[in-house]
């Protein structure tokens, strides 16, 4: 996870740069100052006067993504992605959703600064509350 995120090798100084990339998710988001949303002004000259701010996010477009993507399913000749012609169509967004699954639980395991490999991949170890049962608000 180092070599994507360019931690540092010191597990002090790991620590807070895994929180940081955690904080509002952005791991996700592009590395130009990790910006999960920006604002941006849109301008026409026939509704001067009026605030025609937008808000963007920035999420899931992190040079990451990809690059996971491709080091698990092309990278070498005999890869599953490169074995299937029609394997690019299959990469949609529950793929890359999962990948960023993977990699906020992977950074999870980082926290403390030593990667802890008792770090077990369950509903209770990833954020967000389980949906409630069936009737049961």
């Amino acid at each position: 996870m180092g070599r994507y995120y360019d931690l540092p090798r010191d597990p002090t100084a790991i620590a807070p740069n895994v929180d940081y990339l955690l904080e509002r998710d952005r791991f996700m988001c592009s590395p130009r100052g990790y910006e999960v949303s920006v604002r941006f002004v849109i301008a026409r000259p026939q509704l001067m006067g009026m605030d025609l701010t937008q808000q963007v996010t920035n999420r899931f477009l992190a040079p990451q993504i990809p690059e996971a993507i491709w080091g698990k399913y092309f990278k070498r000749t005999k890869m599953h992605g490169i074995a299937e012609p029609d394997f690019l169509g299959r990469i949609n967004g529950t793929m890359v959703c999962l990948t960023c699954a993977i990699h906020c639980h992977t950074l999870r395991a980082w926290q403390t600064g030593i990667y802890l490999e008792t770090c077990v991949f369950k509903p209770d170890a990833v954020a967000g509350e389980p949906d409630p049962e069936p009737g049961v608000l």
